[in-house]
């Protein structure tokens, strides 16, 4: 059996909304303040721009493209452009990081930042 090129097109467009849908299910299920205020095509465009976003990283695996999502809900649509952190552009624009290491470097970049957080608030509350 012969599958044209055309037939794989279309299997790539199917598994594309397919992840594209489940998605939009995990972020609302697991990113409900960021989500709640969304409409269904707002939520599906956010997703849309990660998913693009991560490509343009070299992420083209799903597990790499959800994690990027996952980021972006967490620290905005554009965190890998703005000025707000300027850590996650630098990581991700390393030319020698594959996508794993990518990823593994702002997963750790956002758990150090959270646990400072931790520790400044824990001190502020010993100090009050």
């Amino acid at each position: 059996m012969l599958i044209r090129s055309e037939q794989m097109d279309v299997f790539k467009v199917a598994a594309a909304e397919s992840f594209e849908q489940r998605m939009i299910i995990h972020v609302t299920k697991h990113f409900t303040e960021q989500t709640r205020h969304g409409t269904q095509e707002q939520i599906r465009n956010a997703v849309r721009q990660g998913v693009l976003a991560a490509q343009r990283y070299g992420m083209v695996s799903e597990r790499h493209v959800a994690k990027y999502i996952d980021i972006s809900m967490l620290l905005g649509l554009d965190f890998d452009s703005g000025s707000d952190y300027p850590w996650a552009t630098e990581i991700l624009n390393h030319a020698n990081l594959t996508a794993t290491d990518k990823l593994d470097a702002l997963i750790n970049e956002i758990r150090q930042a959270v646990h400072g957080d931790v520790e400044r608030r824990a001190l502020a509350d010993e100090v009050s």
